[in-house]
């Protein structure tokens, strides 16, 4: 999947492309058509906004309240909407913002604390000073 920087928005085919791309060390080659209607909806096709979806749902799947599942190797809802039998993923935020907030949360204290503070500060930081900062945690390339 080639995705053009000018690309705005992923058609629902290349959306699911993405989605298999991202899901790939979970044996998933199929997305069942309810999920990929969802993400559609709450994306409209944007392709960073689909692949942090994608992520937050790969990442959810070994969770107590997993997003989707894994059956075979299709990706499956596990929650629908009782009137209208589309598939439902409640914890899904709705701006690209709430997807950022959310992945910081996700982070280890330590370096929550660390980006906090860095975003905090009405200076330029090199980037050589907060590896310093985040050893072993992270590396240059």
């Amino acid at each position: 999947l080639v995705i053009s920087a000018e690309q705005t928005a992923l058609s629902p085919q290349e959306a699911e492309k993405l989605m298999i791309s991202i899901f790939k060390s979970t044996g998933v080659q199929t997305i069942d058509h309810r999920i990929t209607d969802v993400v559609m909806r709450k994306t409209a096709g944007r392709p960073l906004f689909v692949a942090e979806v994608s992520r937050l749902l790969r990442n959810s799947i070994d969770c107590e309240e997993p997003l989707a599942a894994v059956e075979g190797d299709r990706l499956v809802p596990v929650a629908f909407d009782v009137s209208t039998r589309k598939a439902r993923i409640p914890t899904l935020p709705d701006t690209m913002t709430g997807f950022v907030r959310a992945r910081i949360d996700r982070l280890p204290l330590e370096l929550q604390l660390v980006l906090k503070t860095c975003s905090g500060v009405d200076l330029l930081i090199a980037p050589e000073a907060l590896v310093y900062v985040l050893q072993p945690e992270c590396e240059m390339s």
